[in-house]
């Protein structure tokens, strides 16, 4: 039983000492910082259906921020293969995807996306951002930056596009209750 007692402690130990140190960020995919274009930066309000809790959105220089994804400083990521199990299997395993985990919090990736063969997509691209880890949600918001014609004057607005949500985004919180898109069937603006 003694025995037992000082290899279990001998383990928590180790597990203490090792186990909790910072992985380095290049072994887990963490490339340079992304600079968000300038014309997609400030603070961003949205109304519409598609759009779904998501009324507000908050780009910087660096750092994305939206009701799911709090103030994530954007990164490209290298690769998604790091160690980091969607279902771990084993409770070593649980504990290194907590260690990842609490190390990239804040990290988020971004990337340009543009997909061949479908319409909306041929003349835009969409910056798509998300967390660090991979999940088995679906969540990864795009966003494009493009200019329209409000009232004879033009402002941009930031197109966003999701899985099974889209809408537009305003620089103001009147314009998005004005041009709100209340039917799903509404056209979004991509070009």
């Amino acid at each position: 039983m003694k025995k037992l007692l000082v290899a279990l402690a001998a383990a928590c130990f180790s597990l203490t000492l090792f186990g909790s140190q910072p992985v380095h960020a290049a072994k887990l995919g963490r490339g340079k910082i992304f600079t968000v274009p300038k014309q997609m930066r400030g603070t961003w309000y949205s109304y519409d259906i598609g759009a779904g809790t998501e009324h507000k959105v908050v780009f910087t220089k660096h750092t994305f921020t939206n009701k799911t994804l709090k103030k994530l400083t954007l990164y490209h990521q290298t690769t998604d293969n790091f160690g980091y199990s969607v279902v771990p299997e084993t409770a070593k395993q649980k504990v290194k995807n907590k260690l990842i985990a609490k190390q990239t919090k804040h990290w988020g990736k971004a990337a340009w996306y543009k997909e061949k063969g479908r319409d909306y997509f041929k003349t835009a691209k969409f910056l798509a951002v998300g967390q660090w880890l991979p999940s088995l949600g679906e969540y990864f918001p795009m966003y494009h930056s493009t200019t329209a014609r409000i009232n004879g004057k033009k402002v941009t607005v930031l197109v966003y596009y999701g899985v099974y949500s889209w809408g537009n985004y305003y620089p103001t919180k009147s314009l998005a209750k004005k041009y709100r898109i209340k039917s799903p069937s509404a056209a979004v603006t991509f070009g």
